[in-house]
């Protein structure tokens, strides 16, 4: 899922350490306001500090944003978070063209 947006906001970066594998993560939330004639707000989060880095997310730019949904159970509810695989802009992906310029 791809959507078109301007950054209207970013949280500060959370970090922790997994209770399963005791690695160390960090996580930032972003909500982007799309550009339709009814625009809509959207939260996502970018996971991972190298993610975050090649996101290089400023407030009030354009991007795309490829989404990846998910869903999980806690105490009988389901809670579904979008997280972010990509961002885009001008049609070049951000994530890839980091990976070209290592």
């Amino acid at each position: 899922m791809v959507i078109n947006g301007k950054v209207i906001f970013i949280a500060q970066e959370r970090s922790g350490v997994s209770t399963r594998t005791g690695q160390t993560w960090k996580s930032v939330e972003f909500v982007i306001e799309t550009n339709e004639r009814y625009p809509v707000k959207i939260a996502f989060t970018i996971f991972g500090e190298d993610n975050i880095t090649k996101a290089n997310l400023k407030m009030g730019e354009n991007v795309d944003v490829v989404f990846f949904p998910e869903s999980h159970e806690f105490n009988g509810a389901w809670y579904t978070e979008l997280r972010c695989n990509d961002i885009c802009q001008n049609g070049i992906s951000r994530f890839a063209q980091a990976q070209m310029f290592r």
